[in-house]
Formats: structure tokens, sequence, C-alpha cells
């Protein structure tokens, strides 16, 4: 599936190993000036090397380092990373599909939503419609009760049909719906039309954000927005960014939280969202090397830059882009000063997929008589010991669900044992993994220039700001811009 230029790769399935080999006879010749390193093939680097390509008709040689043994970064599937780690024979985990990373993209996505469109992507099912046997609910859990009970489709916008939570909530979900609106209109407005290719540097003050990324949610929603009642951000914003992010309204900026309530008409992709990511690679014809880590990134005398790698080998490029969280990569710079960067830290989350027959459902007494919903929120509450559970998938060939648990430490039987189920026969943990999946979103009103030095560009600057597939993937369409500017055979737009 991915297809490159001085580069063999084959891919029997999206499942299966990537073999590359690359040739480094082309460092030189007929590519002086346009050779470029991208550190990354997740969302970011790949929607780079697309656009690039798109916007030049295809004048880069774009050579992608990845320490991982697949494509898609964070964005991938149970089989898909499985099956890049060589040791697994499981044939059910081989082939599972369900989503490890980035699960679900929203209409308003429009880069995710033109790829799947222009690659030819169906939607996902993960089977909840073939049965009747689930509750399509849910709920916020606060640790003795749930506080509220919601359709699983519930968008802010359907809320405003609810009279009694309206009332409830003193309106704050009108005004929620307002100000929401307003800043999701501006950023669109701005990032993906007026200033693009933007710069973080300048876009989100030109967009008007800073307020909202500039303070805690906790404070800007209580004192600045002063309109929102306490028992609706308890109730549903806080436990929206705890699923989002894996924070609390006093430990995310206000931004955060309100782009964590903007979900509408989700979608995932049949296979994995990664297969978007795939297919922006092959588009680009971009050399690819997988499990191969960079090492060292030394600027030279002639302005170029030589990127070590793997066992000693290295290749010289004219400029690279870093599409990775750079104090995760642990690469050595020479020759460029990043400690002027931004720390972006990451917080780490624990998923774990629990699978049982869909007749054997959560079920312990303490979630009271109504039972558990399919979808569990929970509220700030230390004493709460997962943030959320989900059932995310129906197998109808084995009559059994998958719930997917999050949770900030480790979990095995005996913990699910006691949380969840009164009775665990049949239940089963299918997969765990530990991913730096969420960047901690701390208020800032200062986002670092994407150009980190001549030639030297780093795409995770916008993960101080807000972090989805869609904003790695549109910073990278904005690098992309920036390098292709005064060259482009095409117009710079997006999508």
């Amino acid at each position: 599936m991915v297809l490159l230029t001085h580069l063999f790769v084959t891919i029997v399935a999206c499942s299966q190993q990537v073999i590359a080999s690359y040739d480094n006879s082309t460092t030189s010749g007929d590519d002086d000036g346009k050779r470029i390193a991208v550190i990354g093939a997740g969302a970011g680097g790949s929607a780079f090397s697309y656009y690039l390509q798109r916007y030049t008709s295809h004048a880069f040689n774009i050579t992608v380092f990845e320490s991982n043994g697949y494509i898609g970064g964070r964005s991938t599937t149970i089989g898909n990373y499985v099956s890049s780690l060589g040791n697994v024979t499981d044939e059910y985990l081989l082939n599972c599909d369900i989503e490890l990373g980035g699960s679900v993209f929203v209409e308003a996505n429009a880069i995710m939503v033109n790829g799947a469109e222009m690659f030819d992507l169906s939607t996902a099912d993960n089977g909840l419609s073939d049965t009747d046997k689930l509750t399509q609910t849910v709920g916020m859990w606060t640790g003795s009760k749930f506080n509220v009970w919601l359709d699983a489709s519930s968008t802010i916008t359907s809320l405003l049909g609810d009279l009694k939570l309206i009332i409830k909530y003193n309106f704050s979900i009108f005004r929620l719906f307002l100000d929401l609106q307003s800043y999701v209109n501006n950023f669109v407005g701005y990032f993906y039309h007026e200033a693009f290719p933007y710069d973080m540097q300048t876009v989100v003050a030109d967009a008007g954000l800073s307020d909202t990324t500039g303070s805690y949610a906790s404070k800007f929603l209580k004192t600045i927005k002063h309109w929102y009642a306490d028992n609706f951000l308890y109730d549903i914003v806080g436990p929206a960014t705890r699923v989002n992010y894996l924070s609390d309204l006093d430990d995310i900026h206000a931004f955060g939280a309100y782009i964590s309530m903007a979900a509408s008409n989700a979608n995932a992709i049949k296979g994995g969202n990664f297969q978007i990511f795939e297919r922006f690679l092959e588009e680009s014809e971009a050399q690819i090397l997988l499990n191969t880590k960079v090492t060292k990134i030394s600027q030279n005398g002639d302005g170029k830059w030589t990127v070590s790698y793997g066992d000693g080998d290295s290749a010289k490029f004219d400029q690279v882009v870093i599409a990775a969280p750079l104090q995760l990569t642990g690469i050595v710079f020479e020759g460029a000063d990043m400690s002027k960067l931004q720390n972006v830290e990451y917080r780490i989350v624990h998923a774990t997929y629990i699978q049982t027959p869909i007749d054997h459902l959560m079920d312990k007494p303490q979630f009271g008589s109504k039972g558990v919903p399919q979808t569990m929120f929970t509220t700030a509450n230390d004493s709460i010991p997962f943030k959320s559970t989900n059932i995310v998938h129906y197998d109808n060939s084995t009559n059994k669900v998958t719930y997917k648990v999050f949770t900030d430490e480790a979990i095995d039987k005996d913990f699910v044992a006691e949380q969840f189920f009164s009775n665990m026969t049949d239940v089963e943990i299918l997969f765990a993994h530990e991913w730096k999946a969420y960047p901690i979103l701390k208020p800032t009103t200062i986002f670092d220039k994407f150009e980190v030095h001549e030639g030297l560009w780093y795409l995770n600057s916008m993960e101080r700001f807000i972090s989805t597939m869609e904003t790695a993937a549109l910073a990278g369409a904005a690098v992309a811009g920036h390098i292709a500017q005064g060259i482009n055979t095409e117009p710079i737009v997006v999508p």
C-alpha cells in the first residue's frame, strides 16, 4: 500500500509488516535542494508529505523515518499494532480492527473527511447496530451514582431540545452552544482559510483564541465566562475532558475543554483510521523506513542536514521536518538549539480491552438497579479508579462485546472483577496498551514557530494548542504550505 521512489516496499495487507530498503545514492544529484527528511509517519508526517507533493506536483524527494513498525502513530488498530511487533500469533488479535488510538473524527474535520472520500474508504461498522441488547446510553458516574443519563448519540446541539436538562443546568447548554460555535468558527476561519498556511506563533492570537488557551478551564468557565452553572461543569464538561484528554477542568486550558464538547456525527474508517495516513504516504511517493530510529540530526557547514539513524547509517537532506513529540524521540541535535522550544508533556493512559458475552455485561451492584450504561464517563473524583468505560465492538459471530477501559494505571482481572463484574465467567482481557497519548494542555498564550532553525521544522508545537488526528494533519499541511510557497504549482489550500 505504500509505494516509493528509490525504495522497494511490500505491504501484503494493512496489518502486515512493512519491509523497506533505502538507497543512499539519492543523497545528491538532481534532487539537490529538494531532499526532505520527515521524522514520524503519523498524522502530521503523512499529511505533510502528501500536501507538499500535491502543492508542488511531486517536486520533492521525501524520506520518512518511523521508529515503529507501522504507519499512523497514535492512530492504529489492535491488529495493525500487534502485527508490527512480529511476535504475536493470536489470529484474532492479528485481524482485530478495533481502534487502539485515535478512534473517531467528526464532520468538521475537513482533512480526515476529505481523505476518507478521496481514497474511497468506507465508514466502520462496529457491529453495535446488529443487536438490540445494548442500551445506547451514556452515564456520568460520580463514584456513588449516575448524575446524568444521555442518549449515546447526544451532542450539544441535540441537548438544546431537552428542556429538562436546560432548566437543570440553568441554560448553560445553550450558552455553551453559542460559545462553542463562536470559537470553532474562529478556529476554522483562521487555521483553514484566512491564515493558511498559518504559523503557530501568531495564529492563535489572530484567531481571537488566546483568552481560551491562556487560562485553566475551571477558572475561565467559572469566572471569565461566569454564566456556566457549577453542576453543568461537573456533570457534563468535566467528564468530557477526562475522556478526551485525561484531564480535569483545573488541569486543561479552556480551549481544550471546549473542543472536548465539540464532537458531532463521529466517524471512523472500516479497518482503521490509519489507512488515511497510509494512503497519504502512498500518494506522496515518499520513501518509508519503518522500524528505524533517528539518533542524531546535525547541521552541516553548507546549511544542509545530516540525519543519523539505525546502526550508524546517515543521509544528507536539505530540510528536516520533525513530526513526533520531540522529547519522546531521544534525538541529539548539533547545530540547532532545541532548548528554546517549549516542552509538551504527555499524560500516560492505559487502554484495556475487555471481552465478554453480550448477555453478561458490567453489573456490579454499586452502579444501581438501572445497570451500567453502554458508555460510562466519570466526574472529577480521585477515588474513582478508572476514567471511562465504553462498549466499542460487538461480534455477532461470537455474540461477544468488547469494552474499552481507560485508567491511569495498568489493570488486571482482579481489578475488572472488583470494579465491574459480579461474575467473571467468560470475561477476558483481550488486550492492554500503555500510551503517552495525551498532551497536557497547560494554559499558555505563547506558541513556537514551526520553523525552529532554517530548514528545520517541528510540527508538534501544535500539540500545546490542541491534539487530534485532524489538527496534527493540519499542522503537517501548514508546514507543507510554507515550504511550497513560491514554487507551488497548485493552490496552497486545505483540504
